[in-house]
């Protein structure tokens, strides 16, 4: 029995992560109608960029790998990756907006490759480094034991926050002016248009 315990919480949290993945691929498809394929390496940037500046940026303050120093890193690393983003909307999705969507898609798939490559420089990725563990430290330091399995600090986070996330953003896109004009943009541009709405 401890053991069936142990898998179904693993599963939880692991199940939970993966979710908050498809939730930001169907938010922005909802948001702009393009598969962006792209999205999954944004973060793997996001977590290589918060690990680099947690452990090993020299200009940052606070003590390395230290808390105080991880959530200042974190939100430099969200600004930065977000700033990417958007950056590429504007460059080349917004371009094309009225092309087919395989040519969206195969641009998404670029894009994604292109942030691997950039990962895969940056930080030194090779064979004997994809070996070595790199950790970001957790603002929850709790840890305890369900069955045989050792439930984290990163665990509960993900147990408390990505439920947090979503209800947050299915509130945004039914509740808000703002979410409800993004989904109306996306379903019917010129319709959005003629009601006032900005479709960039």
């Amino acid at each position: 029995m401890s053991e069936l315990l142990s898998y179904l919480v693993l599963g939880v949290s692991r199940g939970l992560i993966i979710g908050l993945l498809a939730v930001g691929l169907v938010l922005v498809y909802k948001g702009t109608r393009i598969l962006n394929l792209a999205q999954p390496f944004f973060g793997l940037l996001a977590a290589f960029l918060c690990w680099w500046l947690t452990a090993e940026a020299s200009f940052l303050p606070f003590a390395p790998s230290s808390r105080p120093r991880f959530l200042v890193a974190a939100v430099l690393s969200l600004v930065l990756v977000g700033l990417n983003g958007w950056s590429l909307e504007r460059s080349l999705f917004r371009k094309l907006r009225r092309a087919p969507r395989l040519v969206t898609l195969v641009a998404s798939i670029a894009i994604a490759q292109g942030t691997l490559g950039i990962v895969t420089l940056l930080f030194n990725r090779n064979s004997e480094q994809a070996e070595q563990i790199r950790v970001i430290p957790t603002v929850i330091r709790t840890s305890f034991v369900v069955g045989d399995l050792g439930i984290t600090g990163g665990d509960i986070q993900a147990f408390v926050l990505i439920p947090l996330i979503c209800l947050a953003a299915a509130l945004f896109f039914r509740m808000t002016r703002f979410g409800v004009a993004i989904r109306a943009a996306a379903e019917n541009g010129e319709s959005a248009r003629l009601l006032g709405i900005s479709v960039d």
